[in-house]
């Protein structure tokens, strides 16, 4: 379910390092030669919030109409492939 993709994806700050993260961004930005760039500007890149992937949902619903499709249509994934990332990524898969 939606909720239970939303709470996983929040625990994902629980382990990620955004500020390590934001240094390596603003290293390709200089390796880059960008001139000018805020770091405030990286922030909503580097750092996760549940508006984040709320919008990637919402986004989905108003392209594709649901995930599968998405995933069959966006990423020419079939019903062979949903069910193999299920098993591989899901503690419970029937």
């Amino acid at each position: 379910p939606r909720d239970t993709i939303i709470e996983d994806y929040l625990l994902t700050q629980q382990y990620l390092d955004s500020k390590h993260l934001l240094k390596i961004v603003e290293q390709h930005l200089v390796e880059a030669k960008v001139e000018f760039w805020e770091r405030e500007w990286l922030i909503p890149y580097c750092t996760v919030h549940k508006e984040n992937i709320q919008a990637f949902f919402d986004s989905i619903d108003e392209s594709y109409g649901s995930i599968e499709a998405y995933l069959d249509h966006a990423l020419s994934f079939g019903e062979h492939d949903r069910k193999r990332l299920q098993e591989l990524f899901l503690e419970s898969f029937k």
